[in-house]
């Protein structure tokens, strides 16, 4: 948004789309500051969010979220290789993302 930029098309928006939406509007308002310190926040989700195929990690957070079952079509997997999980959370708590501890 910084070079023109309207809108973002983010993987990251579908775990925390409040967020997300936060550092839109910083930027679309010219708050560099804002945005960059908002997109800081969310960086480690951002980066994590890639460790497998995508959509795999980010439906299996939501899903951890208790946002919808965990469930994917074909030739996705159905969860998160188990090495992956410990990251996906640290991730998400370093975001400050919170979720109900629901098996997952």
């Amino acid at each position: 948004m910084a070079v023109g930029a309207r809108g973002v098309i983010s993987v990251t928006a579908n775990v925390a789309p409040r967020r997300m939406h936060e550092a839109c509007a910083a930027a679309l308002s010219g708050d560099m500051a804002r945005a960059g310190r908002s997109m800081r926040v969310l960086q480690p989700c951002i980066k994590i969010y890639f460790i497998e195929a995508s959509p795999i990690p980010v439906k299996w957070a939501v899903a951890r979220m208790g946002l919808m079952g965990n469930t994917l079509r074909l030739p996705l997997v159905p969860t998160l290789h188990p090495r992956m999980k410990t990251p996906v959370l640290r991730a998400m708590h370093a975001a400050g993302i919170t979720l109900e501890d629901q098996a997952a």
